[in-house]
């Protein structure tokens, strides 16, 4: 269901639009607007859809549904009118974003750590159940021997209908096929993880070499501030004071070597000397 407001937030129309990628992308290129924002509720297919129509509109926000009161707790429960109060939520800015896995290799570990838990579940019930129908009729097995291979045999001979022991090897070959889908998953799980190491030491490395351009760059501020430390200190006032000490040694020495009848070239006119600060 799409469903569209205009800029003072009239209901324009609605449609139904199938779940298919080209659909979808062209009922969304087809709307007359120049500025489009899209939002959806969070789900199954949010992901997907994230992908699929983000190049086409300016802003797409994935929100949590479980914050959309409007919507969950209204007695008239219609697609149309779920649609409308979604996008008049997106426009009040009252809907919560939830993020999305920008790479593939992010979904792909989240998507491994997700099946983990949940064959971890899943075994715990069965086992669970297992010793729920022993304890049923009467046995109370502790410890894991019940689940191992070798000690399921001496426990299914403890019960007193084949239809019985039928429906426990049921049990028991439902759990023992979680070890090989276990492996499975740790495999998928390994990948995932040694491709999430890979970016991370890529990001690391990464911001080792911004670490070293900082700290040259710090380094090349600090010679910038001697540098300017140093012009500061020669002002027009001391090189001022410099040249007046220069021209009294010259006269001094002239007055000294006429006293002593010495032939020295005097220099009346000084070059100038311009500043700029």
């Amino acid at each position: 269901m799409l469903a569209q407001l205009d800029d003072d937030g009239t209901q324009r129309q609605f449609w139904r639009v199938p779940t298919q990628a080209e659909k979808l992308v062209a009922q969304v290129r087809a709307l007359a607007a120049p500025d489009k924002r899209l939002a959806l509720e969070e789900s199954n297919l949010a992901r997907w859809l994230w992908q699929l129509l983000r190049p086409h509109v300016a802003q797409l926000v994935v929100c949590d549904a479980r914050h959309n009161k409007l919507i969950s707790s209204h007695h008239n429960k219609k697609d149309p009118r779920n649609a409308f109060g979604l996008a008049r939520l997106f426009r009040l800015n009252e809907l919560k974003p939830v993020w999305q896995l920008p790479t593939d290799e992010r979904a792909f570990f989240k998507s491994a750590a997700q099946s983990y838990e949940e064959a971890v579940l899943r075994q715990t019930q069965l086992k669970q159940q297992i010793k729920s129908t022993f304890q049923h009729w009467g046995f109370f097995p502790t410890g894991t021997r019940l689940y191992s291979p070798e000690g399921r045999g001496a426990w299914l001979k403890k019960l007193p209908h084949a239809d019985l022991r039928a429906q426990v090897e049921l049990l028991y070959a439902s759990s023992f096929a979680s070890p090989i889908l276990w492996r499975e998953i740790s495999d998928s799980w390994n990948s995932s993880l040694q491709a999430l190491t890979a970016l991370a030491r890529s990001v690391r490395g990464a911001s080792e070499c911004l670490q070293v351009y900082s700290e040259e760059l710090l380094a090349l501020s600090g010679c910038f501030k001697e540098s300017m430390d140093e012009r500061v200190k020669f002002t027009p006032e001391s090189a001022a004071f410099r040249l007046k000490e220069r021209a009294d040694e010259k006269w001094m020495l002239r007055q000294f070597n006429r006293a002593h009848l010495t032939i020295f070239p005097a220099r009346d006119h000084f070059q100038p000397v311009v500043f700029q600060h």
